[in-house]
């Protein structure tokens, strides 16, 4: 027998109500939504595909680091440098 899903909402938010007594239905829904998601097993289909925190860090690592080198390009032009390790080496060998 499958309960109504309405009547399971209704106890979520009774228990979420009675543990944070002077929550908003805005946070209710949030921890609804995010307990939700965890509970859902590894792989599930959905809309969209979309990266977990690991694979966001991963893209904004990537995208850091192709700012890095397009700008350090730029920053060396005209120098007689082409990468950004001969810079290192002269740094190094100067303050040696």
């Amino acid at each position: 027998m499958e309960v109504n899903q309405t009547v399971e909402l209704v106890k979520s938010w009774g228990a979420y109500e009675a543990q944070h007594p002077g929550a908003s239905i805005e946070d209710f829904c949030r921890h609804y939504l995010v307990r939700k998601e965890k509970s859902e097993p590894y792989g599930t289909p959905k809309d969209e595909l979309r990266p977990g925190l690991d694979g966001q860090l991963v893209i904004l690592l990537r995208r850091i680091g192709k700012f890095h080198i397009a700008y350090s390009n730029k920053a060396l032009e005209g120098t007689g440098l082409s990468q950004m390790e001969e810079f290192g080496i002269l740094v190094t060998i100067y303050n040696q």
